[in-house]
Order: structure tokens, then sequence, then C-alpha cells
């Protein structure tokens, strides 16, 4: 899986506005995940987006990323560590129709997408603006065209 793979130059074009100039894959692996990262950067930086995908580790500490997922959730909904609630505004918004479930956490500075989808989840990260629904909606229809991919 290649999280790089997941938006097209057009897909880019048509949601951002902004032509594709490179994607970036990095990857590292803790505590029994993997975790992959694709930033593709458009002209102007703020605009950019980067998707990142937790998969199932290996070796005999590998852990399930909808397992994870559900775990942060019931932390998170429950309080989460101490000055999450401040920085999130308990901004919490399940969005239908996005994966098999998908949750857009809304902060002060914009928010992020997570969507699960089988046994992988894919976070979409967009840069920050003045118009805090837009990004949401932008964010909601990158994770829609990404998750059909997975």
């Amino acid at each position: 899986m290649d999280a790089c793979l997941l938006l097209t130059a057009d897909d880019v074009q048509r949601i951002i506005g902004e032509p594709l100039q490179k994607t970036v894959r990095t990857e590292n692996a803790s505590a029994g995940l993997r975790f992959q990262r694709c930033l593709f950067s458009v002209p102007t930086e703020i605009n950019s987006v980067a998707l990142a995908l937790t998969l199932r580790g290996t070796g005999s500490d590998a852990r399930n990323p909808r397992a994870f997922f559900e775990e942060k959730l019931e932390e998170y909904e429950h309080g989460g560590e101490e000055g999450e609630k401040e920085e999130h505004e308990r901004a919490l918004d399940f969005v239908p129709g996005v994966g098999d479930r998908a949750v857009w956490f809304g902060t002060l500075a914009g928010g992020h997408l997570y969507v699960l989808k089988g046994d992988v989840l894919l976070e979409v990260l967009l840069g920050t603006t003045t118009q805090p629904a837009k990004l949401r909606d932008r964010a909601i229809e990158i994770g829609k065209v990404a998750a059909g991919r997975l």
C-alpha cells in the first residue's frame, strides 16, 4: 500500500484548486504499527495536503489499526489527556458515507479527518484556513476519494 497513490494530480487540482508539484513519502514503525505519510505539495504551501496511513505492524507486537483507533476515540470521548479538551474544544463530528467510519476532530487551527476502512486508518491533514467549514468539506472530499482507493 502506498499513501502517495491514493490521490492523483487531477484529484488535487479539482479539490484544492492548485496543481500538484510533487509528492514526498515517509514511513516508520512504532508500538506494533506502521505509519506511512505522503505530502502532496502545491504552489501555495498552506494548501498542501498530507495523507497518513496507520497499518498493522509486523512481528509479535503487531497491532490492529482498527483497535488502535477505537481506543483513541474512546479516550477522547472520555476526556483524554489533560489539556486535550481545550485543544480540540470537544469538536468531535462523525461523518457518514466515508469509509467504514469517519470522524472529524475540529481544532482552533482547523482539524483532521480520520477514516477507518477495513483494518487501515487514514488521516487527512490540510493546512489551516480562516474558513473552517471549507477545510472540513475539503477533508471529507479527499477522504472519500482516498478511502475509495484503499
